[in-house]
């Protein structure tokens, strides 16, 4: 996954908010390209975060059966960038 420009989230956020128990539950159902690591400089010392790209985001809101509210708003947002 490329880190240069791109936006990117922290899986374990992202995966709080769609109601997954952790981040690894989300991320299994993501492609290579939609996710990876980081690491972050903190008070406390380096940390290595799991991260979630943009693409990945949509994705994994798109997967969580529970959210149709969220796919609903999503679907035509995605056609729309894929140039359907």
């Amino acid at each position: 996954m490329s880190e240069k420009a791109d936006t990117h989230f922290v899986a374990s956020d992202v995966a709080a908010e769609l109601g997954y128990g952790v981040a690894k539950d989300m991320a299994r159902h993501l492609d290579d390209d939609e996710k990876g690591r980081h690491l972050v400089r903190t008070p406390g010392g380096d940390q290595d975060v799991s991260i979630v790209s943009e693409a990945g985001l949509y994705r994994a809101i798109l997967l969580r059966r529970s959210n149709k509210k969220m796919q609903a708003w999503l679907s035509p947002f995605q056609r729309r960038l894929a140039g359907r």
